[in-house]
């Protein structure tokens, strides 16, 4: 009866460990993302290793264009009387969106990739964290995130000030729910972030009370620590960039430019994760050698039972 009870505990703490082990695995991940991916210091801190894609300006010219002008120039002639809408279209539509369409280009490409990267990278954090809806910004949000001299443009800012008083064109670069599951649950990932480590810690103890052999407990937990290290660094190298390309159409520049800066906010933050990841299994592997040791030495020390004659065999 006491060797099946024995069993059974030996059962509970291994299942224990285990539950440890993936709790730290979820934990390790929820806290990185709390202190890093969901900070925005960690952007304005490492703004000079941003590298921007090569189609971020075309893309912004293509979203400026698509979402805020041509929209916007569309229901100002909506809102004229009959007739004399198409007429004024007709004869001042194509010259107005050639001037605005101009105007965008040289705004954009006056200044480094780099930097509308970085605002951008910025300014969709900001929602990414603290909303819990849709990724939009408002005709002139857009704007400043995306061409600030442009409010120096008198065609571009009246339309872009039609645009904001009408609410014809709000910019949604994201609905919630086609955004990976690290952006759509921030608030259940912060707070696992504080309570998982600590259930840990409250498993791997249990583990190793309720077992009759704690020293295997012990290696069984010191190996599930290195392994998931190791699983947090396959991760990384086969994640990529948590899901980001799956976000929408590949051909729509709203869904190119939020891609674009989720993807830069994993890559500037990301390092953090390899380092903690790294530590946790030379921590792991450490202790797992120290108890591999251990356990073998203890092999060598037991009493070695005597031979019939008396002699040690």
């Amino acid at each position: 009866m006491s060797n099946r009870a024995n069993v059974g505990r030996d059962l509970a703490g291994a299942v224990l460990a285990v539950l440890a082990v993936l709790a730290l695995l979820a934990g390790s991940m929820a806290w990185w993302a709390r202190s890093n991916l969901y900070d925005a210091a960690v952007i304005d801190a490492k703004a000079n290793e941003i590298v921007a894609s090569d189609d971020v300006q075309a893309a912004a010219n293509a979203l400026l264009l698509e979402r805020v002008v041509q929209p916007a120039l569309a229901k100002g002639y909506d809102a004229i009387p009959a007739g004399l809408g198409g007429l004024l279209q007709g004869v001042a539509g194509g010259k107005v969106e050639e001037l605005a369409t101009q105007g965008i280009e040289s705004a954009v490409a006056s200044q480094p990739a780099h930097d509308i990267t970085l605002r951008l990278a910025a300014a969709i954090q900001d929602q990414l964290v603290h909303g819990d809806g849709a990724v939009s910004f408002t005709p002139s949000q857009i704007v400043a995130v995306l061409a600030p001299s442009l409010s120096d443009n008198r065609v571009v800012s009246s339309v872009v000030d039609f645009a904001d008083s009408s609410g014809c064109c709000e910019v949604v670069l994201a609905q919630r729910d086609q955004l990976p599951f690290v952006w759509q649950h921030v608030d259940l990932i912060r707070t696992a972030a504080v309570a998982l480590p600590f259930v840990a810690l409250l498993l791997g103890a249990l583990a190793l009370l309720v077992s009759s052999r704690r020293r295997r407990v012990a290696l069984v937990l010191s190996i599930g620590v290195t392994l998931a290290g190791v699983a947090t660094l396959i991760s990384v190298w086969v994640g990529g960039t948590l899901g980001i390309d799956a976000i929408g159409n590949p051909s729509d520049p709203a869904n190119d430019l939020v891609r674009q800066a989720a993807s830069t906010i994993y890559e500037i933050s990301k390092r953090e994760l390899v380092a903690q990841a790294w530590t946790i299994t030379l921590i792991g592997a450490a202790v797992t050698a120290a108890l591999v040791a251990w356990i073998a030495l203890g092999s060598t020390r037991r009493t070695v039972p005597p031979s019939p004659d008396g002699a040690a065999v």
